[in-house]
This record gives C-alpha cells, sequence and structure tokens, in this order.
C-alpha cells in the first residue's frame, strides 16, 4: 500500500508539471497571438484615418478601433516605449505607401521609397512635395535628361540641355536635392509661400523652374496626395513629440516619467 501511494504520488506530481507546462505554454501563444493582433488592429486603423489638407490635422474616424488598440498595447508594450512603436509601425506603413505611389506613375523606377522616405524625416521635408516634384521632373528618373544624368529631381539641369550634376545611381541625387529645398528654397518660407504663384523661387530669387505654372502644378499634385493617400497623415503623426503620440492615439495612462519625455 505504502508503495502504491508513492507511485500515485508521483504521478500526481507529473500530472501537475506537465499541467504547468501546458498553462505556460498556452500564455507564450496567448502573447503571440497578441502582437500578431496588435499589429493588425493597427493597420486596420491607420488605414481608417484621413487627411484634411486645409487644415493639415489629421482626424480620426473610427474611434471603436482606436479603443481596441489601446488596450491591447497596455497589455502588451511597457508605456515609455509608446511612442516608439507607433512611429516604427506608420513608418513601416509609409514607405509602403509612398512605393505604391511611385510604382503606380513609374513602375521601372529604381527610386528607394525607404530612402526617399527616410531623408524627408531627417530633414523634415514634406513628403508630398518631393513626391510631386519627382513626378514633374522626371517621373522618378524614368523620363527626360534624368535617364542620364540620374538627377530624378532635375537639381542642376537646364532646359538648354545643359547638365552640372551627374550621379552614379537615381537614389544619389535624393539627398542633395532635400538638402537645396530646406536649406535654400524653404530656408525663409513656408511650403504654402513657396507654392504661390511665382513663389518657387530661391533666396537669390532664381527659379526653380521656367514653367510658369510650376506652382499650380504642384500645388495640385501636393492636394491630390493628401486627400488620395494617407502619405500626409502618416508623416504628420510620426512628427509628433512623444507627449503628443498618446494624447492623439486616446492613449489614457498618466505615468510622471513618461510625460516628462520630450
Amino acid at each position: 500500500m505504502g508503495k502504491r501511494k508513492q507511485m500515485n504520488e508521483e504521478a500526481e506530481q507529473v500530472i501537475d508539471a506537465n499541467r504547468n507546462l501546458n498553462t505556460s505554454m498556452k500564455k507564450i501563444g496567448k502573447n503571440q497571438i497578441l502582437a500578431i493582433v496588435v499589429i493588425f488592429l493597427l493597420i486596420l486603423f491607420l488605414n481608417s484615418t484621413t487627411f484634411n489638407n486645409g487644415s493639415s490635422k489629421v482626424t480620426l474616424k473610427d474611434t471603436t478601433t482606436i479603443v481596441s488598440i489601446e488596450n491591447v498595447l497596455l497589455q502588451t508594450y511597457d508605456t515609455l516605449e509608446y511612442p516608439t512603436i507607433i512611429r516604427e509601425r506608420i513608418k513601416e506603413q509609409l514607405i509602403c505607401e509612398v512605393k505604391m505611389y511611385m510604382t503606380t506613375i513609374a513602375p521601372t523606377t529604381e527610386v528607394s521609397p525607404k530612402l526617399l522616405v527616410e531623408l524627408c524625416l531627417k530633414y523634415d521635408l514634406d513628403l508630398a512635395l518631393a513626391l510631386a516634384q519627382g513626378r514633374i521632373e522626371s517621373q522618378y528618373g524614368t523620363k527626360g535628361m534624368a535617364t542620364k544624368s540620374n538627377s530624378v529631381f532635375n537639381v542642376g539641369t537646364w532646359d538648354s540641355q545643359k547638365v552640372l550634376y551627374k550621379y552614379k545611381s537615381p537614389n544619389e541625387s535624393i539627398e542633395p536635392y532635400v538638402k537645396l529645398m530646406k536649406e535654400d528654397y524653404l530656408a525663409k518660407k513656408t511650403l504654402s509661400q513657396l507654392l504661390q504663384n511665382g513663389g518657387f523661387v530661391n533666396h537669390n530669387g532664381h527659379r526653380y523652374a521656367a514653367a510658369a505654372n510650376y506652382e499650380s502644378t504642384i500645388r495640385m499634385m501636393v492636394m491630390d496626395i493628401g486627400i488620395t493617400t494617407p502619405i500626409k497623415a502618416y508623416q504628420e503623426i510620426i512628427g509628433m513629440t512623444n507627449n503628443e503620440i498618446p494624447v492623439f492615439f486616446n492613449y489614457v495612462k498618466t505615468n510622471d516619467d513618461f510625460l516628462a519625455q520630450k
């Protein structure tokens, strides 16, 4: 009887150990599923945002989805990581949107959407402006003199066919263009002022392009990008501070250390 009792106790211990292991495995599975749900809900939400081009403000379309995302994020991520996670997810979607926009217009373009996004974010240049100019100037490096110079934005190129700068690849021409726009054309004026009729000139009064309707064409394209794609909205969210992102997404959780971060 004593031996049988000992065997029964050992058997119960094995059963308990298996039960604990199964419970642990279930928890791991739930966490993995939860992470997938978070990403899926966030993508759904991002696709439901709309952007008001006139007021330059993002508006929320589905608050129910937002609450769902918030509840999941609260269980999954540390509060201090929240703005970083949001930016990373939205940046991924932004790159996809930029790629889709460019390849729809120029399927053979070699311009890297990732590089274009990263440089515009680095220098705080409006992506819609860059996409509009890249389209007008060279169909993203697939038309005109850019096929020989690799200057996607025709920087250093004149209507007389004179070419001052040549690049090994279209992607090498992106940063010089972005820097030129921020340090010269937009150094002392806003984007709105730049796109006024006759406003696309640098601090020396030199026009970017000879075409009289250049500004109106760019304006229409920038507006179209704001209305038909979430590109401007995504860029605006990425540019928010660590304090603004939780407020925008209705992230209701107080944390003094978190709120003190910039």
